[in-house]
């Protein structure tokens, strides 16, 4: 998408008023994350930005980064981390023996 379709969508959709530099900050950090790319247009002198990876792959990515920062990398934590003080579910359990299959 070239940087005015993105400015339309933040303002439409995202019901964002943002000016030229705020939505320019915006992108350079997603640039800095590895969220996104931005290239050059062939026709123009405007950059095109297009993601890096689906929204799924991203979810993915981040939290298997979270599992290994804030849980050691251990599904165990993770999980009671998730349970809390509570207690599975049966049916939870079933799901969880599933996947582990």
């Amino acid at each position: 998408m070239s940087f005015r379709e993105i400015m339309d969508v933040a303002t439409k959709e995202w019901k964002k008023n943002w000016k030229v530099q705020t939505l320019n900050t915006f992108l350079n950090g997603l640039q800095k994350m590895g969220m996104i790319r931005a290239e050059r247009s062939m026709t123009s002198s405007y950059n095109v930005y297009s993601p890096v990876c689906t929204k799924e792959q991203h979810i993915h990515k981040w939290t298997k980064q979270m599992v290994e920062v804030c849980y050691d990398n251990s599904f165990r934590r993770l999980v009671s981390a998730f349970v809390g003080d509570g207690k599975l579910s049966k049916e939870d359990k079933e799901d969880l023996k599933k996947f582990l299959e």
